[in-house]
Formats: structure tokens, C-alpha cells, sequence
């Protein structure tokens, strides 16, 4: 993803989102609402919504991504955490 952002600075958050697709948990949770993470990658808001493959039992974990900008936290979107991303890492090489 940081790729393809780094290439085209103008690439949407559509195309961004297609590259990251559903997150891959190793402790055996099932997304419940994988058509709803588009909308929270987009926003850095929303509920996910999940079960483990042993249960029944479902869960929901808000989110709310929300960074420090200027000393004040800000919602960021997607494409803003990656184009600050690679800032970061470009100022860390010419250090």
C-alpha cells in the first residue's frame, strides 16, 4: 500500500482500501461486516465486527483512529496516515 501511494500520490482511497483488504488475525477471529471496511478505512471510524471460529458469542470493538497532529489529535483518513507514513520514513533517511 505504501508503495502504490508512493508512485501515485493521487491514487483513491478505493484503490488504496482494494490493496489492504480484510485483516488477517492469527487468533481466530472472523470478520462479521467485511463489507463496512472500506467506509472505516476511509473514515478511521466504525465498528468492526467479529467472532472467533470456536464461539458463537460475537463482539464488537469501535473504532476511532485518531492521531496527533500539531499537538492536536485529529481523525485522520487513509490516504492522510499514509502520505504522513512516508513523510516520517522520508525524514528518517535524511537524517
Amino acid at each position: 500500500m505504501l508503495g502504490a501511494y508512493a508512485k501515485n500520490p493521487d491514487i483513491s482511497i478505493e484503490e488504496l482500501t482494494a490493496l489492504i483488504g480484510e485483516p488477517n488475525y492469527t487468533d481466530g477471529r472472523i470478520i462479521l461486516n467485511p463489507d463496512e471496511l472500506p467506509e472505516i478505512y476511509r473514515t478511521g471510524k466504525g465498528v468492526l465486527r467479529y467472532k472467533y471460529t470456536d464461539s458463537e458469542q460475537e463482539f464488537e470493538d469501535e473504532i476511532n483512529y485518531t492521531l496527533l497532529k500539531d499537538g492536536e489529535g485529529v481523525l485522520m483518513n487513509l490516504k492522510e496516515l499514509v502520505a504522513n507514513y512516508t513523510d516520517y520514513r522520508k525524514s528518517m533517511r535524511e537524517e
